[in-house]
């Protein structure tokens, strides 16, 4: 046991032993597009920072853009309550609706017989 607890384990090979490298040579049309990717993502970050600068300054000016209210006007607010107004009253006219009796149906008060009578179909009568 002594003997296996000496003998260290190798995992990499030695740098002597290892085959050179070669160093890859980069496709030329590769890089320059490479290059020209960056720089167009260089200009529109600082033509987003701009934007965002003049929006801030724009809203700063203006007296508005507090925090949650940038979406929201006046005139939306007002159109929103018109919609909801209008449903509701939709809403319970239809409801109101439905509990009317249907048309052409005697109205009598419940537990008194009707005057009206009604006609019952006779044999021969169709």
């Amino acid at each position: 046991m002594s003997q296996e607890e000496a003998v260290e384990q190798i995992t990499k090979t030695p740098p002597e032993l290892q085959a050179p490298q070669l160093k890859k040579e980069k496709d030329p049309k590769k890089v320059a597009a490479g290059k020209k990717l960056a720089e167009y993502n260089k200009l529109a970050k600082e033509a987003l920072k701009r934007e965002k600068e003049h929006e801030a300054e724009k809203a700063h000016t203006s007296g508005e853009g507090t925090a949650g209210s940038e979406g929201f006007s006046a005139h939306s607010v007002a159109i929103g309550v018109i919609v909801v107004g209008l449903t509701a009253i939709n809403l319970f006219l239809r409801y109101w609706d439905s509990k009317a009796p249907p048309p052409n149906t005697p109205i009598t008060p419940p537990g008194r017989p009707s005057k009206i009578p009604i006609p019952t179909p006779k044999v021969g009568m169709l």
